[in-house]
C-alpha cells in the first residue's frame, strides 16, 4: 500500500514542478523587454552613433512609431552628412524624405523612434534652415 502513496506524491510533485516552471518561464518572458531595455541603457548609452546612414532603410521607416525603427542608430550619421554638406531644402527631401511630424517652414522633423533613455520617449531629427534655404543646424531631440 505504501507504493501507490509514493507514486501519487512523485506524480504530484513532478506536476507542481512543471506548472512551477511554466510559471517561471511566464514571468521570465514578460520581463524580458524591460531587462532589454535597461541592458541597451547600460551598455549602449548613445544609440545614435551605431550605423551609417542608409538611405534605403530610412526611407522604409517613414512615420514609423515602432520600437525597433533603426532611424535612430543612423542619427549621427545623417547630423554629420547634412551639416558637413550644407544641403538645401529640396536636397534634404530627396535624400530623407518628406519632412514628418511637427514639421515647420523653419524646420523639418523626422522620426528616429524611441533610443534615447529608457526607450519610453520617442525622438526626433530636427533640420533648422538658414535665410539662403541651407541645413543651417540638426539636433536630436527627445520629446
Amino acid at each position: 500500500m505504501a507504493e501507490p502513496q509514493k507514486m501519487k506524491r512523485r506524480k504530484r510533485t513532478t506536476i507542481v514542478l512543471i506548472v512551477l516552471g511554466a510559471l517561471i518561464l511566464c514571468v521570465v518572458l514578460s520581463i524580458r523587454s524591460p531587462i532589454n531595455f535597461v541592458l541597451d541603457a547600460l551598455l549602449d548609452p548613445d544609440p545614435f552613433d551605431d550605423r551609417s546612414f542608409n538611405q534605403k532603410v530610412w526611407l522604409d521607416h517613414y512615420e514609423d512609431w515602432g520600437i525597433a525603427n533603426p532611424r535612430g542608430r543612423m542619427a549621427y550619421s545623417v547630423q554629420k552628412l547634412l551639416l558637413d554638406s550644407r544641403m538645401t531644402r529640396e536636397e534634404v527631401i530627396e535624400l530623407l524624405g518628406p519632412p514628418e511630424y511637427g514639421s515647420e517652414d523653419s524646420n523639418f522633423q523626422y522620426l528616429l523612434g524611441p533610443w534615447s533613455a529608457f526607450r519610453m520617449d520617442y525622438d526626433f531629427l530636427i533640420i533648422t534652415f538658414d535665410e539662403d534655404d541651407r541645413v543651417k543646424d540638426v539636433r536630436i531631440i527627445p520629446t
